[in-house]
């Protein structure tokens, strides 16, 4: 149960460093794509490596099936709450201003009014 808490710990942080810089900047091209699904392979790899290590522990590593579960669900646990707090604090900071001159500068000027009409409408 340890490693799994270790792992957890240590992909909550990379999962939600990864979600807050892909929510906060304007990234595009591959730099995009890799900050857009990186949180999701981290998120992958620490559950996978969670239960690795727990079958590596294990004296004749033999992983019952429960121990396995248990092993990435405390994992997936941690990194879940955190990723939402992320996600929930990102969405909570984007910079309006900052997202209309980026669409302007990449010619993206069409999306604009959709953009702020959604963004409007929302309920505070």
């Amino acid at each position: 149960m340890r490693p799994s808490l270790l792992i957890g710990i240590i992909g909550a942080l990379v999962v939600g460093g990864l979600q807050l810089i892909s929510m906060l900047g304007n990234f595009t091209g591959s730099w995009g794509g890799i900050l857009f699904y990186g949180p999701m392979l981290a998120y992958f790899a620490c559950i996978y490596m969670s239960i690795k290590k727990t079958k590596d522990n294990l004296p004749d590593q033999i992983l019952p099936f429960k121990t396995g579960l248990k092993a990435g669900g405390v994992t997936a646990l941690i990194i879940c709450l955190v990723w939402g707090l992320a996600f929930f604090i990102g969405l909570t900071h984007q910079d309006v201003r900052a997202f209309v001159q980026f669409k302007i500068a990449n010619g993206q000027q069409s999306e604009i009014p959709a953009y702020l009409t959604a963004f409007s409408s929302r309920q505070h």
